[in-house]
């Protein structure tokens, strides 16, 4: 009997070490995803800016 309670603790703690590794993977790639639309939003709005010295 010990052994399945040994088993299913082990088995929880592999669950949550991949469930916190996911998070931070989805974390990240979320970051990312923010610092790109920043770029190009600011990208668009000095290119889409008329030029001033013509």
């Amino acid at each position: 009997m010990r052994q399945i309670f040994q088993w299913a603790r082990r088995s929880n703690e592999h669950a949550v070490r991949n469930a916190r590794l996911a998070t931070t993977a989805l974390s990240r790639a979320r970051l990312e995803r923010d610092a790109v639309e920043h770029f190009l939003t600011a990208y668009a709005e000095v290119h889409a800016a008329p030029n001033r010295s013509a």
